[in-house]
């Protein structure tokens, strides 16, 4: 076990090689709850264990991106999400990137 990063639902790679993750923007403090407004800003980030760096592979246009899972090892799901609702945070749509061309849809 090591810190990689500050961030959210760590996915890993068919192949374990990589580790998927929502990159938390302003890391929480202990006495800190978590509401919607805490989500603000994430990207998501992937860091590979073989080189030992991080990549960010999506970033978020005015929402947060959450939840990343790999399809297969070059292909990465994930949600955006938006402040729903005072509090509460939902998922409002899902994207997909191909990690060799980055190439989102």
């Amino acid at each position: 076990m090591s810190l990689l990063d500050y961030g959210w639902s760590p996915a890993f790679s068919t192949n374990d090689n990589r580790i998927a993750y929502a990159f938390q923007l302003n890391p929480l403090q202990k006495q800190d709850k978590l509401y919607a407004e805490s989500y603000k800003g994430n990207s998501i980030k992937i860091f590979n264990k073989s080189t030992q760096k991080i990549e960010e592979v999506a970033k978020p246009l005015g929402n947060y991106l959450l939840d990343p899972f790999f399809i297969d090892s070059l292909n990465l799901v994930y949600k955006a999400g938006d402040k729903v609702n005072g509090p509460y945070g939902a998922a409002i749509s899902l994207s997909e990137v191909n990690l060799t061309n980055k190439k989102i849809s």
